[in-house]
């Protein structure tokens, strides 16, 4: 835990300072990232947060790892007209030890794009160079 809130192996949510923190970088037009927070302060900042957020790098908690998103959370994003970006991350993709393979990526982009297809989806170019574009999903490219 820190002065914020507690992260993915935690059960507290966020403080008393870090829904403060949410209101004031709300403010001044900064959006929150909930990649690292647990499912309690994922609810809080919902509670909280009067603007869309993202999860900038969290992928399908049901295409297995316990930092993913959780379906409510993947539908609550979208509904609030948040970012969804799926993290490349080996470990995050899949529990074999092997490199990712393209289906492992398409089953994180498949599950998003069943549970929550209005959230607007971020891709991280640098590592596979592409996009994809499908249904409503609006698709964005980070080149960083």
């Amino acid at each position: 835990m820190n002065a914020l809130g507690s992260g993915n192996l935690t059960d507290e949510g966020l403080s008393g300072f870090g829904r403060s923190m949410v209101r004031e970088l709300e403010s001044r037009e900064i959006a929150i990232d909930v990649s690292h927070l647990n499912d309690a302060g994922f609810k809080d900042v919902c509670e909280v947060a009067e603007r869309p957020f993202a999860a900038s790098h969290s992928n399908a908690r049901a295409v297995p790892h316990p930092r993913n998103l959780a379906d409510w959370q993947l539908r609550e994003i979208a509904d609030c007209g948040g970012v969804v970006g799926l993290n490349f991350c080996r470990d995050f993709l899949t529990d074999r030890r092997d490199d990712p393979t393209r289906d492992d990526v398409l089953r994180h982009v498949d599950h998003v794009l069943e549970v929550a297809e209005s959230a607007s989806w971020l891709s991280d170019a640098t590592t596979m160079g592409a996009t994809c574009r499908r249904g409503s999903i609006r698709a964005i490219a980070c080149a960083s």
